[in-house]
């Protein structure tokens, strides 16, 4: 499989299957850059997930769905407080909206899952119930955001992961926000900068939330998994999720190989279960322009297993219609 930065060709089966069902494979039509979403917003995303010397693909065909008369009438979400170790305190509105999701797989070099099999995936999509605001965050916004706090640690002789800078729920403690007086001090992060920073992790959340509610891509994602032991397990009392990155290795990419001709970044993360990594990846992000917000402007998902390198997933952005 290639790594980010390179395009995979999808295999012959995938290719026949889109012809017949009128799924364009190519060709990303974008609104103009301060569009609103509207219904019918659509995206294709080719997944291939390579074990060893086997490849197998997907279709992940993302739609801007309506509201139902019931989820319209439902209560309202609350917004998401944030105290931060710079003394402020942030809201975060959340509206929800609707994904319609067709998964359809897999499709092998030789073969794959039967055609009776795949048009009823196509036939049945899956449904995903997702905060507006977090889709539409802009993630080209946190790029520029981190590679211009990146320079100002550079300028000070400091790492970002050596500053104090934490966000949580609920108002923090003095200490804290002594801590954090020297990333203050140092960095001068404006508000909007600081809101920036942790809205990513609001954007990055929606995007997996909507993709792990299918089962089917679950899987996939369990493939290049490197579980949590049963005394971890045990241990923690259960799995706690966290995903965990740092300003200072985002860096601008040309996207232009997905078909994006806008400014774009590519971030590494690592997905900690409980206190093990779980998962290595890094992601390429570009504004949420639509049809972009249905992948909250996340065009790229390159993952490997991190004990087993020879376990891979890549998601790549191929086909967009507004």
């Amino acid at each position: 499989m290639q790594t980010p930065g390179s395009m995979v060709a999808p295999v012959a089966s995938l290719v026949d299957f889109a012809r017949d069902n009128g799924i364009a494979l190519s060709g990303i039509a974008l609104g103009e850059k301060d569009a609103q979403p509207r219904l019918g917003n659509r995206i294709t995303m080719l997944v291939t997930l390579s074990q060893g010397s086997s490849k197998e693909q997907w279709l992940a065909i993302v739609t801007q769905d309506a509201l139902t008369a019931e989820e319209m009438q439902a209560k309202p979400l609350p917004e998401e407080a944030l105290y931060t170790s710079t003394g402020r305190e942030m809201r975060f509105k959340n509206t929800r909206t609707a994904l319609s999701v067709q998964f359809v797989g897999p499709f092998a070099e030789k073969g794959g899952a039967a055609a009776e099999k795949l048009n009823a995936q196509l036939r049945g999509p899956h449904r995903a119930l997702v905060c507006n605001e977090q889709l539409n965050f802009g993630m080209d916004r946190y790029g520029r955001t981190a590679m211009s706090l990146a320079g100002r640690c550079n300028a000070a002789g400091v790492k970002m992961r050596e500053l104090y800078h934490i966000g949580d729920s609920h108002p923090l403690s003095k200490d804290q926000l002594e801590k954090g007086k020297r990333f203050v001090n140092l960095i001068q992060p404006t508000e909007d900068e600081e809101r920036t920073i942790f809205s990513v992790s609001f954007a990055l959340n929606a995007f997996l939330s909507a993709a792990l509610d299918i089962d089917e891509f679950s899987d996939l994602v369990d493939c290049v998994l490197n579980k949590p032991s049963v005394w971890g397990v045990l241990s923690h009392f259960g799995v706690r999720r966290f995903l965990n990155y740092d300003v200072s290795t985002v860096h601008s990419v040309d996207a232009s190989y997905l078909g994006v001709n806008m400014p774009a970044y590519r971030m590494p993360l690592r997905l900690r279960l409980n206190d093990e990594v779980a998962l290595a990846a890094v992601i390429t992000m570009t504004a949420a322009t639509p049809p972009l917000q249905t992948c909250a402007g996340i065009i790229e998902v390159y993952a490997e297993h991190p004990v087993d390198p020879g376990k891979r997933l890549l998601i790549q952005l191929i086909a967009g219609r507004q």
